[in-house]
């Protein structure tokens, strides 16, 4: 795979070009461009050969890849699928007949990314245009849709110098009050002016219709009279040809007739489906070797690892970015340049761990029985190749029925007393004897040799009926921990950056992925240093990230933080917007999306902090559509770093299964510090203790 080329700025000069220098008669002249190419070509490898040697002596590599993260135009991640875009084209040549495509494919494949491309794809005669209907603030009603179509139909237009009239919402609104037929008759004749004057240019629509299968849940909760709908799509595929139609989502029509009733397949049957699978090998090399044109891919990754990631991803583009992100963040955490065989599966086992909880739950729960059994008889075929004992069989086996067969635990009864309201059991140390402290001067409650632990904020008295758990003794070192002047931060905010120790792989990758705009769920139990970890980086934002990051904090248990508006307006506080507000009682998470939009366009990089995620728990006053609003707006410029004790897809609960939300999150699972850390740490700790 190697390449005879020579990269000078992005110009190429090959060995081909010396041999059609010898069609020149003239011999002078042959022998002058053939010195000119020589030195062009010693300039070339001197160039790399400086930047190698700058990478060497830097010791440090910019991570360029950006796992379940919508490509932009142009972005030089995205690799191959020509063989889609031939098609594509072939179909757009054909002028009046021009045929309809569904991309259809799975997750993270690069469908959203390969439709964000197509302006660089298509020929100048087609105006692309992207609605991205996972925003269901769009599909909330037929006059809403058609009105966002009609509007970004007008600007898409207006923004080429092509003079069209707007439609106005206000008459879309008006014609809903007969019914929903005559929102698409106004719509209708608004389209045909439109069309008159893309022919009078020469011009076609391409309306691109990104999340397709999401308009399924918006027919199924009544926002759209699904009839109407599926009805004008099939008369703008057949009758209209200055408007071409493209659809892509991860469900095919099949799997839509099936759980909605409603015979999909029928209203396309015009339209054809291109299915996005997994890349080309050539493609995946040239995106692990050369994400970017400055990455020194083929110095950072040898032959041997390279096949490993092929081998392990399948050639998969999400999991190919992934684990070699994972590789670029081990690489720079241990101070190294180059990744071996060994490194992928230590890459390939925190992919599993970053990402268990959102991409591969959300596979895991979108597969049906049969498919899980499948699963698990590959499992046993592979165990029974390996030559596993019939234990290791059988245990896959009843792992298997577990799963699919689970036992319902029992439900939770009120009236049983084990089950009733108790109160927070009393905690209760001993105290060494030849230590003192002094009861005014610490938060705890002394009585003669034993200490009782409560919290700050309870103020109420300890009762005598109240639970205790067993006595533990207490070192010399962890009664000092209690006294006011120790210089450990036990419940206490992180002030300091410096005072956050440890989470070295943590702290790099959070900060690695804010800089890009990508979301991170952090999670883990409590008292482990998750909310430490964005304090953390709101400390050293300004030197980390740039002064045009914003980034807010919420805590989502507060009491100002209950209801969408309380949300939304607190949101708006911690981005300092306060002038483009006059009304708080009727904020929506439009106004939100405007200031996202807003900031983006001021080169200022929204990121918002979320502490305790659980309190986003309330379905009345956070439904599904809020989750996929939030989602959306990850895909327009907001970054979101939230924090939870249980993975975003148990707290989203059912509506998880249907919405992406936990999708765009990569996953830092909090654990225990390992004791080595410990032991390595102790005497800057020490240390600090004695000053």
């Amino acid at each position: 795979m190697k390449s005879n080329v020579i990269h000078i700025n992005g110009i190429n000069i090959s060995k081909k070009m010396k041999c059609f220098f010898k069609i020149f008669r003239d011999a002078w002249l042959t022998k002058c461009l053939s010195q000119s190419t020589d030195g062009w070509g010693m300039a070339g490898l001197n160039k790399q050969k400086k930047l190698r040697q700058a990478f060497e002596k830097k010791g440090q590599i910019d991570n360029p890849y950006k796992p379940g993260q919508v490509l932009d135009l142009g972005d030089s991640l995205f690799v191959g699928r020509r063989d889609l875009v031939q098609q594509l084209e072939a179909a757009l040549g054909r002028g009046t007949h021009s045929l309809t495509f569904f991309l259809n494919g799975e997750r993270d494949m690069g469908k959203s990314s390969m439709l964000r491309q197509l302006p660089n794809l298509v020929g100048a005669c087609y105006l692309p245009i992207i609605y991205d209907l996972e925003n269901q603030g769009i599909s909330s009603s037929t006059s809403t849709l058609l009105g966002v179509i009609a509007e970004e139909i007008y600007k898409g237009m207006s923004l080429r110098g092509i003079a069209v009239r707007r439609l106005e919402y206000t008459s879309l609104r008006e014609a809903s009050k007969e019914n929903d037929a005559a929102i698409y008759y106004v719509f209708d004749e608004w389209l045909k002016g439109v069309e008159h004057t893309l022919a009078h240019e020469a011009r076609t629509l391409l309306l691109i219709f990104d999340e397709f299968d999401k308009l399924e849940e918006a027919g199924q909760e009544g926002h759209l009279n699904f009839k109407l709908l599926l009805d004008w799509f099939r008369t703008i595929i057949q009758n209209h040809y200055r408007v071409v139609l493209l659809f892509s989502g991860v469900h095919p029509f099949s799997e839509m007739s099936i759980r909605t009733g409603v015979n999909w397949a029928g209203y396309f049957v015009n339209v054809q489906t291109l299915r996005v699978g997994f890349l080309r090998v050539d493609e995946i090399y040239q995106l692990i070797t050369q994400p970017i044109p400055t990455f020194p891919g083929e110095h950072i990754f040898g032959e041997e690892a390279v096949e490993e990631i092929i081998n392990v991803t399948g050639c998969h583009p999400f999991l190919v970015q992934a684990v070699c992100s994972a590789l670029i963040n081990d690489l720079k955490a241990e101070k190294r340049n180059r990744a071996e065989t060994q490194d992928v599966a230590i890459a390939v086992n925190k992919v599993l761990e970053i990402w268990w909880d959102t991409y591969f739950q959300d596979l895991w729960e979108r597969t049906d029985q049969g498919q899980r059994i499948c699963l698990f008889i590959v499992i046993i075929l592979i165990l029974n190749i390996q030559g596993s004992t019939i234990l290791a069989v059988l245990g896959v086996i009843f792992a298997m029925f577990q799963w699919l067969f689970p036992v319902p635990s029992r439900k939770h009864d009120p009236s049983s007393p084990t089950s009733s309201a108790s109160p927070m059991p009393q905690v209760v140390v001993h105290v060494p004897s030849d230590l003192s402290l002094q009861s005014s001067s610490t938060n705890t409650l002394i009585q003669r040799d034993k200490i009782n632990l409560s919290s700050n904020n309870d103020s109420k008295t300890l009762r005598q009926d109240q639970k205790s758990v067993p006595s533990t003794e207490l070192t010399k070192v962890e009664v000092l921990h209690l006294r006011p002047d120790s210089v450990f931060l036990f419940n206490e905010p992180l002030t300091e950056s410096k005072e956050f120790y440890g989470r070295i792989r943590e702290r790099k990758t959070l900060i690695t992925r804010t800089s890009k705009g990508v979301s991170t769920s952090i999670v883990g139990p409590r008292r482990i240093g998750k909310t430490w970890l964005i304090s953390y980086l709101r400390l050293v934002a300004p030197i980390e990230l740039g002064n045009h990051f914003r980034i807010g904090y919420l805590d989502a248990t507060m009491a100002s933080s209950a209801t969408m508006t309380g949300f939304i307006a607190r949101v708006l506080e911690e981005f300092s917007i306060h002038t483009l507000v006059h009304d708080y009682a009727n904020l929506e998470l439009t106004m939100l999306e405007k200031v996202v939009r807003d900031l983006k366009l001021k080169n200022q990089v929204p990121v918002l902090c979320i502490d305790e995620f659980e309190g986003f728990g309330n379905r009345s006053a956070f439904d599904l559509s809020f989750f996929n609003g939030l989602r959306a707006m990850t895909q327009v410029g907001l970054g979101l770093v939230v924090v939870s004790k249980r993975p975003l897809i148990d707290i989203v609960g059912d509506y998880g299964k249907t919405s992406g939300f936990f999708s765009v999150y990569c996953e830092l699972r909090f654990r225990l510090l390992p004791l080595a850390f410990i032991s390595s740490e102790w005497p800057v700790w020490a240390e600090s203790l004695s000053r």
